[in-house]
């Protein structure tokens, strides 16, 4: 989808939004609440992270035109905004809050619900019935849109949070046009509880802050073997039948693969580190 500053006035610097008081809300607020402690809606997120760029209106065909025209070369180098001035240490506090959702969605803490597109189209989601989404779900459709708000299955080397001008949107894009359909689906309008949301993150009630903690510096890049994991079990997986959604306790036989992997390099890591790789792997896996 093709979207940048479209005339939204987002909030004045730094204000901070506290949640709607309604039943159910959407996934931006519910991961700009968690990051930022400021329910900011998607049209919002979607022009702090983009800035002020240029509208696009060109159909895919025509932006894909362009792209290999090189057209499009300063749209990336624009600014973002608000929370996302520092645009990617903004986009590293959404991607952490999306893991800590889900997360607590893993362990029964929060309940969220959302509409099956097979043509990620927000009229087609308007007509889909609402379905529970459940972790293993997520952990197929691991990729928060940022343009949209909504959720999409997560190719290898994509990131856990896209944006329109992130370097990898293309190839997203150009994957979704691809011969495999179920890379152009995914859930629209996704919500999550109220209730369940202020009970798993209470800090952020009534505007409170979290206690505030000097910021931890960004980790060592990933292992270059963890791609090479990655594919194996994948292919180890899809020969033994693995299968989405998944069975209980494939996800846990699909984190002890990759440690498996690694150990053989004489490369150990955590649990917790395996989990973030399987989603990779969950991702790829044909359904049912």
């Amino acid at each position: 989808m093709d979207h940048c500053s479209e005339g939204t006035s987002p909030p004045s610097a730094l204000e901070r939004r506290t949640l709607p008081s309604v039943p159910w809300v959407s996934l931006a607020e519910t991961l700009t609440w968690v990051a930022f402690g400021s329910a900011i809606t998607v049209d919002h997120l979607r022009t702090q992270v983009e800035g002020h760029c240029p509208l696009i209106t060109d159909d895919p065909a025509e932006r894909s035109r362009k792209f290999f025209a090189g057209h499009y070369d300063e749209v990336g180098k624009v600014p973002g905004l608000e929370f996302f001035k520092e645009r990617q240490s903004g986009l590293d506090r959404l991607t952490e809050a999306w893991n800590q959702l889900r997360n607590e969605l893993e362990r029964g803490a929060v309940k969220v619900r959302g509409r099956f597109t097979p043509t990620y189209s927000l009229a087609d989601a308007h007509l889909a019935g609402l379905e529970d989404l459940t972790a293993n779900l997520l952990g197929t459709f691991s990729q928060f849109d940022v343009s949209t708000g909504g959720i999409r299955r997560q190719p290898p080397g994509s990131p856990d949070v896209l944006w329109q001008n992130d370097p990898r949107s293309f190839d997203r894009e150009y994957e979704a046009f691809g011969d495999d359909a179920r890379a152009a689906d995914g859930y629209l309008l996704v919500e999550v509880c109220r209730a369940d949301l202020l009970k798993a993150f209470p800090a952020r009630i009534e505007g409170t802050e979290r206690p505030t903690m000097q910021r931890k510096r960004r980790g060592p890049a990933p292992d270059p073997d963890w791609p090479h994991a990655i594919a194996k079990v994948t292919q180890d997986c899809v020969a033994a039948g693995y299968k989405c959604p998944l069975k209980r306790g494939d996800k846990a036989a699909i984190q002890i693969m990759l440690l498996n992997f690694m150990a053989e390099k004489d490369k150990h890591f955590s649990d917790d580190t395996a989990a973030k790789y399987a989603t990779a792997v969950i991702a790829r896996l044909p359904d049912k």
